[in-house]
């Protein structure tokens, strides 16, 4: 069964990859029988690949089913998130956030999303893919709230550190109403600028 089940998880990822999210969750919802009796860490995978996949489709509710189960299969040492397993389990508490969010993007799904999002912007590492996955939907939140400068400075900070980041590039590229190159020009001015904290800070000031 084992290998079966790494072979469905691979075959099923290929599907997601290629925006074919029905035949992913049509290829790991029969596994999930086994969840309960088998112990293996690939089921926290499948379980996140179905959330991800059910989200994609829009199946917010859905989503956050797995996700929880996701979450609740994650390896505990003395009653605490084993610390090796952290960066999995605190981006699967963003993609729940952002499921939560979504069903709810008024109420107490934005102050819960706004909560955690936070959360991981204030204590992660810019540079790393939880950091920026945060920071975008931080971001767009500010913005929703009307605070330009806030969202600005958020997604900024992150791009300088994830230049590379599509979605960053996006949100930046959104919130000045520009193209791509401003947004390389404005890089490789903080870039080579000693304060670019400084700069990023002005920047935000500005629009406040």
């Amino acid at each position: 069964f084992e290998h079966r089940l790494k072979a469905t998880y691979l075959l099923a990822l290929i599907e997601y990859v290629n925006g074919r999210y029905g035949s992913s969750i049509r290829l790991l919802n029969p596994l999930m029988t086994k969840a309960k009796t088998v112990k293996n860490s690939y089921f926290i995978q499948v379980c996140e690949l179905l959330g991800d996949s059910l989200y994609k489709q829009s199946r917010f509710k859905d989503s956050l089913g797995f996700y929880s189960k996701a979450k609740d299969m994650f390896p505990k040492k003395d009653g605490k998130i084993d610390s090796r397993h952290l960066g999995g389990y605190k981006m699967l508490e963003v993609k729940e956030a952002l499921g939560i969010l979504r069903v709810d993007e008024t109420g107490s799904g934005m102050k819960h999303a706004m909560s955690v999002l936070g959360q991981v912007v204030s204590t992660e590492k810019p540079g790393t893919e939880l950091y920026s996955v945060a920071a975008v939907e931080v971001s767009k939140l500010y913005y929703a709230n009307g605070e330009v400068g806030k969202a600005l400075h958020t997604s900024l900070t992150a791009l300088v550190q994830d230049s590379n980041n599509k979605e960053l590039k996006k949100e930046v590229s959104r919130l000045l109403g520009a193209h791509e190159q401003l947004v390389e020009a404005v890089l490789s001015m903080l870039e080579s600028t000693s304060g670019a904290a400084a700069s990023l800070a002005f920047i935000g000031n500005t629009l406040k």
